[in-house]
C-alpha cells in the first residue's frame, strides 16, 4: 500500500509539470495567432455587427437597436439585382477557372518533367501588381485595344464592339485570369500527392484513360477542388476594384455596394448590413464545401 501510494504521489507532479508544459507550449505556438484572430477579424467583425444596428442622421451615428438596415438589405430591388448579378459572376468565375486549371494540373502533375518550373511560370503573373493587371486588361479590351484590332484586322467584325468593356463578361473574363492561378495550384498540390498505385491497378483493370480520370483521379482530386473554389467564390464575390475599372454601370458587384456605404454615402449602418450579408454567403458556401470535401471513400467504378 505505502510504495503504491508513494508510486501514485510520485508521478503526480510529473504529470503536471508535463500538462504545464503542454499547455504552455500551446500558448506560446497558437497565442500569437489568436491574438491576431481577435484584433483583425473578431472584433472588427463585432464593431461591423453593433453598426448595423445604428441609424445615420446626416453625418452622424445614432446608436439605436433597429432593424431597419436589415430588412432593406432583403427588400431592396437594388441590393436584390446586384447580388444576383454578384452571385452568377462569382459561380461563372469558379467554373471557368475549374473548367482551364483542371487540364492544366492533370498535364502539369502527370507529364511534366521540370513540375515546379512550370508551376512558378504559372504563378509568375501574381508578381505582377493588381492594379496593373486590371489596367493591362482594361486597354485590351478597349475599342482601340488588342482584342478589337485583332477582330478587325480578322475581317471578323467590321467595326470595334463596344460591348466588351464596361459589362459584366469584361469582369468574368478579368477576375477568370486574375483568380486562375489560385485554382490550379490547389488542383496541382491534390494531384501530384496521389498514389499512383491506384491509377496503376484501375489501368490494370482495364480501365481507359478516360474512365480512369473521371473514376480515380478526379475523386481522389475533391481536396484540391474544394480549396480551389474556396480561394476563388469568395475573393471573386467580394472583389470590387475589377468592376470599378472594367465593369462599369451594368458591372457593379456586391462589394461595390459596400465600398458605396462607407466611402461615398457615409451610410456605415447599411454597409455593415451588407458586410455581413457577404460574410454569411462566403461562410455558407465554405461550410458547404468542407461538408463536402470529407469523403471517407472514394468508389472505383
Amino acid at each position: 500500500m505505502n510504495s503504491e501510494t508513494v508510486t501514485r504521489t510520485g508521478t503526480r507532479p510529473g504529470r503536471s509539470k508535463r500538462k504545464a508544459r503542454r499547455r504552455g507550449t500551446l500558448a506560446t505556438f497558437a497565442g500569437p495567432g489568436f491574438v491576431w484572430l481577435l484584433l483583425f477579424i473578431l472584433i472588427p467583425y463585432a464593431g461591423i455587427l453593433v453598426y448595423s444596428f445604428f441609424r445615420t442622421d446626416g453625418v452622424d451615428l445614432i446608436p439605436a437597436f433597429e432593424l431597419m438596415n436589415i430588412e432593406r438589405v432583403f427588400t431592396d430591388e437594388v441590393v436584390r439585382i446586384v447580388f444576383l448579378r454578384t452571385l452568377w459572376i462569382a459561380l461563372a468565375v469558379t467554373a471557368l477557372t475549374f473548367i482551364f486549371a483542371l487540364p492544366l494540373a492533370y498535364y502539369a502533375a502527370f507529364y511534366v518533367r521540370r513540375k515546379y518550373l512550370f508551376v512558378f511560370l504559372v504563378v509568375i503573373p501574381m508578381w505582377v501588381s493588381y492594379i496593373i493587371r486590371l489596367y493591362a486588361w482594361r486597354l485590351m479590351l478597349g475599342q482601340d485595344g488588342v482584342v478589337n484590332k485583332g477582330l478587325t484586322g480578322l475581317g471578323i467584325i467590321d467595326e470595334p464592339l463596344s460591348a466588351l468593356l464596361f459589362s459584366p463578361w469584361a469582369v468574368v473574363l478579368t477576375l477568370t485570369y486574375v483568380y486562375f492561378p489560385f485554382m490550379f495550384v490547389s488542383l496541382f498540390s491534390v494531384m501530384e500527392g496521389l498514389d499512383r498505385s491506384q491509377l496503376k491497378a484501375a489501368a490494370d483493370l482495364y480501365a481507359s484513360p478516360v474512365r480512369r480520370f473521371f473514376s480515380v483521379t478526379l475523386p481522389l482530386t475533391k481536396p484540391g477542388i474544394a480549396a480551389g473554389i474556396m480561394l476563388v467564390f469568395p475573393l471573386t464575390f467580394g472583389d470590387y476594384i475589377a468592376p470599378s475599372l472594367v465593369g462599369g454601370p451594368d458591372g457593379q458587384m456586391f462589394g461595390n455596394l459596400i465600398q458605396n456605404q462607407f466611402g461615398t454615402t457615409f451610410n456605415y449602418p447599411f454597409g455593415s448590413a451588407l458586410a455581413l450579408t457577404l460574410l454569411i454567403v462566403v461562410l455558407v458556401a465554405i461550410a458547404f464545401l468542407e461538408r463536402w470535401r470529407r469523403v471517407e471513400e472514394v468508389k472505383v467504378f
